[in-house]
């Protein structure tokens, strides 16, 4: 008999590693596996700004031509946009110029690469960063009767880690409601829900673990849930060399250029997947007092996990936990 247990499996997509953690039989399993392959692929299909053929590249083709729009790709527009005022522009989704600008403007694979042979990146428009606007309005125009969207000429589309977490949060969803699973993790790099629906649950069912930028604290941190999303931003790890300049992919919307906080990493746990992604990068970009501030004003059940340059850690919220590293787990 195929008994219901945990099994894991972990893919690529999205050039990063999705995990999953899911209580079921195997042949519930396999099947699962291959929906989230199929679901991340068509994801990146639709929202890479590294595949010439996908549907974000074609909107940043359109110099300000209107363009046939998908379900998807409207609907993630739209809840970007409802986050780029929520956070009163810190998240947007409409750097995807200035990324280009700033060297990222090919997979940060093909980046490390350079780097590894320490190659610097090419500034690839032969302009200057230019400085964005800042103001907290929409650089679009969509017509709902043709589903086409507009986007102004000087814009580009990305999405990044918002449409990695909108993935995970949609497969999780229908893991629930398809295949009746009452106890599951998906982790798509570090952005992951967790769920345990068990009635009779007598203790936390999930470690969450947060690790450090630097190895040698030798802690991490984490939370014991049930039910829960994290979502971990950062710019110590997606970092490029333009001449001798140190780049990273948070950009500041208010500037144009990667920011310059002093927030290194920031993690965010709450109910909702796309909540944490969201504020754990607005974090980032804002910096501890005006991002903690912002978190308790517009999302005040969630929690954050700060790190500075200095390795100073800020812990928002009760729920944190410090533990060795070599004692923690999920």
């Amino acid at each position: 008999m195929d008994t219901k247990r945990l099994r894991t499996h972990t893919f690529r997509a999205m050039n990063t590693a999705i995990e999953l953690s899911l209580v079921c039989a195997g042949d519930t399993m396999e099947n699962a596996i291959q929906l989230a392959q199929d679901w991340f692929e068509e994801v990146e299909r639709v929202f890479s700004r590294f595949r010439s053929d996908s549907e974000l590249s074609r909107m940043n083709r359109a110099n300000g031509a209107p363009v046939l729009a998908s379900t998807m790709f409207i609907d993630l527009l739209q809840l970007s946009e409802q986050y780029h005022k929520q956070t009163l522009g810190a998240f947007s989704p409409y750097v995807g110029r200035q990324l280009a600008e700033a060297g990222y403007n090919r997979s940060f694979e093909q980046l490390a690469g350079l780097q590894e042979n320490n190659d610097s990146v090419a500034d690839a428009s032969g302009f200057p960063i230019r400085e964005s606007v800042g103001l907290v309005q929409s650089p679009f125009q969509l017509d709902f009767g043709m589903r086409a969207i507009t986007l102004d000429a000087d814009v580009q589309l990305d999405f990044g880690g918002i449409a990695k977490g909108w993935a995970a949060e949609q497969l999780v969803r229908w893991l629930q409601t398809h295949y009746e699973m009452v106890t599951g993790l998906v982790n798509a790099g570090g952005d992951l829900q967790a769920w345990h629906h068990e009635a009779a649950a007598e203790e936390p069912r999930w470690l969450l673990r947060i690790d450090l930028p630097s190895a040698d604290s030798g802690e991490a941190f984490h939370q014991r849930v049930n039910y829960g999303a994290m979502a971990t931003s950062g710019s110590h790890r997606r970092r490029w060399k333009v001449g001798q300049e140190t780049k990273h992919h948070l950009i500041d919307p208010f500037t144009g250029q990667p920011s310059d906080s002093g927030i290194v990493q920031c993690t965010v746990f709450g109910r909702n997947l796309i909540d944490c992604e969201v504020w754990a990068k607005t974090i980032c970009i804002v910096g501890k007092e005006r991002g903690i501030a912002m978190l308790q004003e517009r999302a005040p059940c969630y929690e954050a996990l700060l790190v500075d340059h200095a390795g100073n850690v800020t812990e928002h919220g009760a729920g944190w936990a410090r533990t060795k590293m070599t004692e923690a787990g999920r």
